[in-house]
């Protein structure tokens, strides 16, 4: 019992430990963020309106944070806004004489969101000395800015309103000109549109003094006709790829056939190969026996043969001896030698 109830005691104090750690990290980081731990330097200024100042605005120079408004009152004698504010340790050399602080407000809500520091402009054989701490930095549009801004040591900067006035003006007299394509990229789009419509309604005009739209016409129709016969071509072609389909079984069906040629040859003699092929064996056999008969008595065939041909030459020279008659054409005529195979007597 007493073990776990040290157990539970050191599992809260994790969780106590835990809890604190993270709390103190989460402060530093935001104390880190913020600079709440940086050194800083108070100065003062005084505004028309309090306008935006509850929010404790930022202070910026050249885009850098150099500090923060940190209060702000109402001047019951002069009804002024006095302001206290403060710049971090590293940029207190930029506070210097002359410098003044611009509210940056606004367009649509007409409340100062942030402030900037303008630095005077550097003149020549004039150095500006760094303000104390404490001291009054003027605003802008106070009667020391007007001033500065007056005499050329503050550039003050455009005004959001007044330069969006002046771009809308710049914009609508561009917008009055026929030829402008060099005054931005939106005026030579409207310039590049303005070519392609004039090519577009020449082209549109040639086109209709033209046969182009008749042979538009001609070939759509017929399109149209195509179109309307590709049903009856389809259904052929359906006929056709069922033809094909038969003449393929047929051929799988050959094919099949092929494979078994034995069976096929059974199939075709009707069983009777074996006793078809006895009978071509003994053919065989008859006629390998005439042959062999006929060489052996290719000696006698000669004799026979040569013997026929002496009395055949024989026959000739009667023949010959009755039509050479002297009476009749005048005797004999000489022998020719015969012609065929010779044989010793």
């Amino acid at each position: 019992m007493l073990n776990n109830a040290n157990r539970t005691n050191r599992i809260v104090f994790a969780f106590v430990t835990a809890g604190l750690a993270f709390l103190i990290a989460f402060t530093v980081i935001i104390l880190i963020n913020t600079k709440a731990l940086v050194d800083k330097v108070y100065y003062r200024t005084i505004l028309n309106d309090a306008k935006g100042l509850s929010a404790k605005p930022p202070i910026y120079f050249k885009g850098l944070e150099i500090g923060r408004i940190s209060d702000f009152s109402l001047n019951e004698e002069t009804n002024d806004i006095e302001v206290d504010f403060y710049v971090f340790i590293d940029y207190q050399p930029k506070i210097i004489q002359h410098a003044v602080l611009s509210g940056n407000q606004n367009v649509f809500l007409n409340n100062a969101t942030e402030f900037e520091l303008l630095m005077p402009n550097k003149l020549a054989g004039y150095r500006y000395d760094p303000l104390f701490a404490g001291s009054m930095v003027p605003y802008i549009d106070s009667d020391v800015g007007r001033m500065f801004v007056k005499k050329g040591i503050i550039s003050k900067p455009g005004n959001s309103v007044d330069s969006i006035i002046s771009s809308v003006n710049t914009l609508l007299t561009n917008l009055q000109k026929s030829d402008n394509p060099e005054d931005g990229s939106l005026f030579k789009i409207l310039d590049r549109v303005a070519s392609m419509s004039d090519h577009l309604l020449i082209l549109s005009q040639q086109l209709s003094s033209s046969s182009v739209v008749n042979e538009t016409e001609l070939l759509i129709a017929n399109a149209n006709q195509i179109l309307a016969n590709v049903p009856l071509t389809q259904t052929k072609i359906d006929g056709l790829l069922s033809e094909a389909e038969a003449l393929i079984t047929e051929l799988q069906s050959v094919s099949a056939q092929y494979q078994d040629p034995i069976g096929l040859v059974e199939q075709t003699t009707g069983g009777q190969l074996p006793e078809i092929m006895t009978n071509v064996n003994e053919s065989l056999n008859l006629v390998k026996g005439m042959i062999d008969e006929v060489y052996a008595e290719r000696m006698q065939l000669a004799v026979t043969v040569n013997t026929l041909l002496k009395v055949l030459n024989r026959m000739d020279k009667t023949l010959q001896g009755v039509n050479n008659n002297p009476l009749l054409k005048g005797g004999i005529e000489k022998n020719k030698p015969p012609k065929g195979i010779e044989m010793n007597d």
